[in-house]
């Protein structure tokens, strides 16, 4: 027989959950049903005094729905971005060619566009058909198809334009125009289109051919500040301060002279570096372009090194299809700047002008926001801004071994992770250390677990070390989304002693961000 829900919740009882088509249930089951954009997930619900519960929230592994798409203004147009396998990919180049970025200027205040134009930030618009540019301490030289050069004067409310040499360039490099003294001005310099000789030419268009920046004779492929590299490949410079130390031997692409130090690109895609008339230690690995202090790789991305010649550099997030002095432009069409040495950490770095994207220091959480040397960053928590060769960043103050954060400690006999949260970020160098009691007498067997967000990448170091001798010590690569595991060699065979774990960040979509750090002995 029958009986309505109703008359069955009122012979038992129930007080709740009895409205009409209510399932009555037995207390203490649990049912579970998929959930979420993809029905991926998965959400439960509890039957309470036979009447169930309100379902749980969804623990969806998706952030969208497969094959749906977002759209986004950039510049004058659009760029869409697809759903798939529950999560986006990378935006579209922009649909406004205008609002596309092609190149970027040694500095941070101008850009050549799509359409020939150069945006001089935040808002104005100079020159017509320019297809090269190049700026200095105060004026920007753009060369046009024809081979024509146009320069302006950056310091006015309104760029100004600059006398040009009459001749035709192949390539261009802007130098400084001093105020002070505009007749003592090296505006810019380049190769001319007639012969592969240097040309440099002074505040009124003139070519120099005296003094200390008249150029040397000879063909040259490549030009900058004070140096060049000649049609054979060999380096020469002649003037400013890349003048001394810099390599005789080996053949080079490029060169550049505007970081400290100054370094060039040889052939085989290494870089060598000079500074104060000697070597300088260089970067490690092989690059394509050179900026001030950084590289653009094969792969797209872009590695910084400081007076220190960091041997694998400071990475920048995300990958580019070009570089200059300090900034990049990526496949999109946007621009990415990281600051310079001595820069404030109260000078913002996302200028005024759609589609261009701020550089990741202090976090990323929000660049816009002042704040002073020795304040917390913008991403908040314990940070503190503080000055180091690549720029101002947020610090922890556990950016060596010997400020490294103390964990608890632990001994051979603990099985379980044990677990520690931290936060990314881009310039900030993790080390962490454990004490480490060896109850079994030397049977040790250090391991270290990582895990990242998806969409990071970071370099996870392990050591064990008897006192303050060192022990069996390795790295690994760790890509977000795969937790991966460092073990050293087993029963090392030391006593008690402590472990130091170190995290380095390589790159990801936002720094802004946690990963979880695991130890076991």
């Amino acid at each position: 027989m029958h009986i309505p829900t109703i008359l069955l919740c009122a012979l038992l009882g129930v007080s709740g959950g009895c409205e009409e088509g209510a399932d009555p249930c037995e207390a203490g089951t649990v049912e579970t049903r998929a959930c979420g954009f993809n029905s991926r997930g998965e959400e439960s619900r509890e039957c309470v005094d036979t009447s169930w519960g309100d379902w749980g929230t969804c623990d969806d592994p998706d952030a969208c729905e497969d094959g749906s798409e977002q759209e986004e203004s950039c510049g004058n147009g659009t760029r869409s971005r697809t759903c798939s396998s529950g999560q986006y990919a990378d935006w579209s180049s922009c649909s406004d060619p205008g609002a596309n970025f092609v190149a970027v200027c040694e500095s941070e205040e101008c850009a050549l566009r799509a359409d020939g134009q150069i945006l001089v930030f935040p808002d104005q618009l100079i020159g017509e058909d320019i297809e090269k540019l190049s700026s200095g301490s105060l004026d920007v030289c753009g060369l046009g198809s024809t081979g024509a050069v146009s320069c302006w004067r950056l310091d006015t409310s309104t760029p100004q334009p600059l006398p040009s040499p009459s001749e035709n360039f192949t390539e261009v490099r802007a130098y400084w125009y001093d105020v002070s003294n505009p007749s003592d001005s090296v505006v810019g310099c380049g190769l001319l289109a007639s012969d592969s000789t240097i040309a440099c030419w002074d505040h009124t268009g003139a070519t120099i051919t005296t003094g200390e920046w008249a150029p040397p004779s000879g063909t040259f492929k490549h030009v900058s500040v004070g140096c060049g590299v000649r049609t054979d490949g060999s380096l020469d410079c002649w003037a400013g301060e890349g003048n001394e130390g810099f390599p005789t031997v080996g053949t080079f692409s490029e060169v550049e002279t505007n970081g400290d130090p100054s370094c060039a690109l040889a052939t085989n895609g290494t870089v060598e570096c000079w500074r104060f008339g000697a070597s300088h230690p260089a970067p490690q690995g092989t690059f394509t372009a050179l900026g001030w202090n950084s590289g653009l790789t094969g792969a797209g991305t872009i590695s910084r090194w400081s007076l220190d010649g960091i041997e694998n550099g400071m990475p920048v997030p995300g990958t580019y299809t070009s570089i200059a002095g300090r900034c990049g432009v990526t496949p999109g069409g946007t621009i990415a700047c990281w600051g310079g040495f001595g820069e404030a950490c109260n000078q913002p770095l996302e200028q005024a002008v759609e589609g261009l994207e701020p550089a990741n220091i202090c976090g990323k959480c929000d660049v816009t926001v002042s704040f002073g040397e020795g304040e917390e960053c913008a991403c908040g928590g314990t940070f503190a801004c503080d000055q180091g060769a690549e720029g101002y960043a947020c610090k922890e103050g556990n950016e060596t071994l010997e400020t490294a954060s103390a964990l608890p400690a632990t001994d051979d006999s603990v099985d379980d992770w044990q677990t520690v949260d931290s936060t990314l970020d881009v310039y900030d160098i993790d080390w962490f250390k454990v004490e480490v009691d060896d109850t079994f007498g030397g049977i040790l067997e250090p391991e270290f677990r990582l895990v990242l967000p998806v969409g990071h990448v970071a370099e996870l170091c392990g050591e064990y070390r008897d006192g303050t001798t060192a022990g069996d010590s390795a790295c690994v690569t760790v890509t977000g989304g795969e937790p991966t595991i460092l073990a050293l060699d087993p029963d090392l065979g030391v006593g008690d002693g402590f472990a130091a774990m170190q995290i380095v960040y390589i790159g990801g979509a936002d720094t802004c961000a946690s990963y979880e750090l695991s130890y076991r002995f």
